[in-house]
Order: structure tokens, then C-alpha cells, then sequence
């Protein structure tokens, strides 16, 4: 019989004031051979793409052995203003699909590139 094994979710973040900023907390968590870095502004905190207030964080990731962090969107590498749910989604792509997952991320990245003729 195959054993299923849980995945992590948004709930298995542990959350703590980040290293940077008192005003924004943060959370990492190694899945495998990716890393998840969630981070969100508190109080009046700014400078962030996300805040706690409005269950709104901003998410980049990266690949044990890859200095390139995964470039969650075509244009950047961090994913802004996503709600707890979404990075869920990322967390079980990324421990689902691993290397196909950010292969297919990578190419969607440099055909954006191509196509905007930023690499010519």
C-alpha cells in the first residue's frame, strides 16, 4: 500500500518578527530541496508587498544548489499581495511537481524575455 504523505500548507508556516524590519514578520520553511521565504508588513510597516492586516504576503522561493531564487512570475521573482491560499498552491506545486514545476517556470520566464527582446 502507498503511504500518502501531507503535504505543508500556509498553516505550517511559524511567523516572527523579521530579521530587517521590526514593523513585518517573516517565515521560511525547507520543503525538500525548495525554501519558501513568506514575509507581510505589521502596523504601519511599509516596504513590503504584503501585510499582515490584510492576509496579504509577499513570497519568493529557491532551489537548494540554485543561487537564482524560482521565478514565481514572468516579470519578477517574488509574488506580491498573495493571500494564504495562494501560497498554499505554490507550496504544493513546489512539493508535488519539484524540478519539472520550476523548469516550467524558467521557461515561461525567458520566453517572456525573448519576447520582449530583453536578453538580445
Amino acid at each position: 500500500m502507498i503511504e500518502k504523505t501531507k503535504l505543508l500548507d500556509f498553516d505550517n508556516l511559524a511567523f516572527h518578527t523579521h530579521p530587517s524590519c521590526d514593523k513585518a514578520v517573516m517565515a521560511q520553511l525547507n520543503m525538500g530541496d525548495i525554501t519558501i521565504s513568506v514575509v507581510a508588513n505589521t502596523l504601519d510597516g511599509h516596504g513590503l508587498y504584503g501585510h499582515i492586516d490584510d492576509d496579504e504576503y509577499e513570497v519568493a522561493m529557491w532551489q537548494f544548489g540554485n543561487s537564482d531564487m524560482i521565478p514565481l512570475g514572468v516579470g519578477d521573482d517574488v509574488l506580491a499581495g498573495q493571500s494564504p491560499v495562494q501560497v498554499s498552491k505554490l507550496m504544493r506545486d513546489a512539493q508535488l511537481d519539484g524540478d519539472v514545476w520550476v523548469d516550467l517556470l524558467r521557461k515561461l520566464r525567458k520566453d517572456f524575455r525573448d519576447e520582449l527582446g530583453l536578453d538580445d
